[in-house]
């Protein structure tokens, strides 16, 4: 039976890989993640509420920054760990950190770039974005496994999805309704927690908690999808493919 990249395939291995490597995904997204977390959920909304005026546009600047950084250093940890797990492999956690430390100028770069195309796109009715974000999708896999700079890797991205941008936004979609989902359980639980007076740290915890699921899960779909369509589309075998960690 020929092999196909589909929305469905995607998300079927996606979630095989998340659930063998749980345990490792988890911990390293929460090693490299929580300062997003700290910065963009917890920090930054407490000074805006509670000193506006002493917020400059600096250090909003460089808090934004920093959350970027961060979390694409924690997605490119996260592609080798995934790819180590596809070639079933135990994941090397200190390695993957030091892949996204070393890249973490191209990972910044690539970042804006794509995030500046997709917001454009969306200025454009909305539809433009969408196909930027279906198209730009496996950038950072290919950034760092194909070594590519921060510009080729969206064009290698780009070119990569052609044909299979409407299966990629499948992905996307699904994975964004999973986590509008999550929130809106988050949102009543809070309000249940409220009622019973229970603090905001319990809250916070678990909103922290399904962050790093959902992040730890849009990075696995992001290499699984890279990877099917280097081994299905283009015909890179598993081995040489995988091998390129080891």
């Amino acid at each position: 039976m020929e092999r196909r990249v589909t929305t469905g395939t995607i998300l079927r291995e996606s979630f095989q890989v998340f659930q063998h490597g749980f345990v490792s995904l988890l911990l390293l997204s929460l090693v490299l993640y929580t300062p997003v977390f700290l910065i963009s959920g917890v920090l930054l909304p407490e000074m805006i509420i509670e000193q506006p005026r002493q917020i400059g546009g600096l250090w909003l600047g460089l808090s934004v920054l920093a959350v970027v950084v961060f979390a694409n250093i924690a997605s490119a940890a996260l592609v080798r760990t995934v790819f180590r797990l596809l070639r079933g492999n135990p994941p090397d956690l200190l390695q993957s950190v030091r892949t996204g430390l070393r890249r973490w100028l191209p990972l910044l770069l690539a970042a804006v770039f794509s995030g500046l195309l997709v917001l454009v796109g969306l200025a454009f009715c909305i539809i433009p974005g969408l196909i930027a974000a279906s198209g730009l999708y496996v950038a950072i896999p290919a950034l760092i496994v194909e070594r590519k700079g921060p510009l080729d890797c969206l064009h290698r991205s780009w070119d990569l999805t052609d044909r299979y941008k409407l299966s990629i936004f499948g992905v996307v979609f699904l994975l964004s309704l999973l986590g509008w989902g999550l929130q809106q359980i988050e949102v009543l639980l809070f309000s249940e927690l409220a009622q019973q007076g229970v603090g905001n740290l319990l809250w916070l915890l678990i909103s922290g908690g399904v962050d790093l699921v959902l992040f730890a899960l849009q990075a696995a779909a992001t290499t699984v999808a890279y990877h099917q369509l280097r081994t299905i589309k283009e015909g890179v075998g598993e081995e040489e493919l995988l091998a390129v960690f080891d």
